[in-house]
């Protein structure tokens, strides 16, 4: 058994923000694991035609720096905008593919 029980994971999706879909929260998770998220995130935010996401990347490390070219490269992602100082972001995704 280890010294320091490691904590329990809280839940990736945190409460909604008024005209915006659930929350994705990024921290606590490894690179890939933020990237499959915000994947993943991404495509159910299209899937129910929700338009506009936030995504919590915290302000530094680096799923913080590795965050704008995940998005950039996302063909449902539309626009983005920083918020939090860069602690978080605000993601138009598209209604339609194509």
């Amino acid at each position: 058994m280890p010294l320091f029980p490691r904590p329990k994971p809280r839940p990736m999706v945190i409460a909604a923000v008024p005209g915006w879909s659930p929350t994705l929260d990024l921290h606590d998770l490894t690179l890939v694991q933020a990237h499959a998220a915000t994947l993943a995130h991404i495509q159910q935010a299209h899937a129910r035609h929700q338009r506009k996401i936030i995504v919590i990347t915290g302000r530094s490390g680096l799923i913080a720096k590795e965050f704008p070219t995940w998005i950039q490269l996302n063909p449902l992602v539309t626009k983005s905008a920083i918020l939090n100082g860069g602690g978080a972001w605000k993601l138009w995704v598209k209604k339609k593919l194509g």
